[in-house]
């Protein structure tokens, strides 16, 4: 599968020299997605601009959309076409429904009418915050996390009335993510700091390094986990410690998903936490979630539509099988390279459950989540046998999906893009495990 590629365009803002009617420009913005949902590949090659076709090679247009279809689902619906005149570029904006998310579909055409561009970019929905969340009740302060060469934007929800408060960090899943792990109209991350917020516990969240300087890091074949957690989490400590209202001995880290299945590697990283929560949080490797990940996705799926998990599936295999120091970058599944795998396979949580004793720590698991399936934190409750932790609990909440609100149909990634709000019982269920603290 190639990754959607997205091309920078630099634009002069003088005066137009040539005009395009602008039904044309609608109409053949609407003309190629649709040749793109028939795969009529062969029709659009002819529309592409030279950079266009150099850059996409043979079947480039066929493995692109076969990406797009694998994350998102077939194209439900297409939406109205509107566009504005750039120089002598035409950027053409058309809401495209997918499955399971709708994007904004961008064309952008040369005054020949030739495509010079192809972006999906996130459409903005508005967010509205749930019942839970009482503004009156705390403030909000931006604070950054100051390494010197990659800055993070964060925000402080802190409580208005009262003082030395409790703190949670959220950490965030894998891949770039905001501070608020904004996805449709959701705001989950924000949420959960409205919500506790709302109840006397201050929290912090803040952008992950791989959203806010992924351009800079796509060129560190040397990133590792220290660099996407384990360094900025420091960083968040020791900038809370020095808050005022702020209990320095009463600082909790929640990671989820991927920053969940690092915590006990962090736990023995970082100094000053009082107690952990692992929010949906895989135990197994994430070669081995990818593998399950592929099965479930195309279970149900025509043959003609499963290629696509077939083909990450087998980089997943090959990551969870056969990986080793000198495996080829190419060889796994995208997003991943083989300096990241190493250090990710070095902080698996098997390798350092130890560091968990004497620290409160709690698992809240979706009933619905396929990302990470149940059965993860069967596996953690075994882990932590070996280890004699004695102030580990477990909490199973019903209907609930990896983001942490209400599914109550079938289990999938079908009611991600869907408005809502963050359950208020995980609200709840974190509530008490700091509250309950001494």
């Amino acid at each position: 599968m190639k990754s959607l590629r997205l091309f920078t365009l630099f634009f002069l803002f003088t005066s137009p020299i040539w005009a395009q009617d602008t039904l044309d420009i609608k109409a053949n913005a609407q003309k190629i997605i649709a040749q793109f949902k028939a795969r009529q590949f062969e029709q659009i090659n002819p529309m592409l601009d030279y950079e266009m076709s150099r850059i996409l090679e043979a079947n480039g247009l066929e493995d692109l959309w076969d990406g797009i279809n694998m994350q998102f689902g077939e194209v439900q619906q297409v939406k109205e076409t509107t566009f504005k005149r750039i120089d002598s570029l035409f950027v053409s904006k058309t809401p495209v429904v997918f499955e399971n998310k709708t994007w904004l579909l961008k064309i952008v055409f040369n005054l020949q009418g030739k495509m010079s561009g192809l972006f999906l970019e996130p459409l903005k929905m508005p967010y509205e915050p749930p019942a839970y969340a009482d503004e009156s009740l705390f403030y909000e302060y931006k604070k950054t996390l100051a390494d010197p060469k990659y800055p993070l934007e964060g925000l402080l929800s802190i409580p208005r009335k009262g003082k030395d408060f409790p703190v949670l960090i959220i950490l965030a899943g894998s891949g770039p993510s905001d501070k608020d792990l904004s996805i449709g109209s959701k705001r989950i991350y924000k949420d959960i700091a409205w919500g506790l917020a709302s109840q006397n516990i201050a929290v912090f969240r803040f952008d992950k390094r791989t959203y806010t300087h992924k351009n800079t890091l796509a060129s560190n074949t040397n990133f590792n986990i220290d660099d996407e957690y384990t360094q900025d989490l420091k960083l968040a400590i020791a900038m809370l410690q020095q808050q005022p209202n702020i209990n320095p001995k009463q600082i909790y880290v929640m990671g989820h998903s991927l920053g969940g299945h690092l915590l006990p590697y962090l736990a023995g990283k970082v100094k000053g936490v009082k107690g952990y929560i692992g929010l949906f949080a895989n135990y197994s490797g994430l070669p081995d979630l990818m593998v399950y990940q592929a099965d479930f996705l195309s279970k149900d799926l025509p043959e003609n539509k499963k290629l696509p998990y077939q083909q990450l599936k087998q980089k997943a295999l090959y990551a969870r099988d056969r990986f080793g120091p000198n495996s080829p970058n190419d060889s796994l599944p995208d997003g991943l390279t083989t300096k990241y795998l190493l250090s990710l396979n070095q902080a698996a949580p098997k390798n350092h459950l130890k560091s968990l004793r004497n620290k409160p720590f709690m698992f809240i698991q979706g009933e619905k989540d396929y990302q990470v399936p149940t059965s993860e934190m069967d596996k953690w409750q075994a882990a932590l046998q070996f280890v004699k932790q004695s102030q580990t609990s477990f909490v199973l909440l019903k209907n609930i999906n990896h983001l942490g609100t209400d599914e109550p149909g079938e289990m999938g990634p079908g009611n991600y893009e869907k408005p809502g709000n963050v359950s208020p019982l995980l609200i709840k269920e974190i509530e008490a495990f700091i509250k309950l603290k001494p």
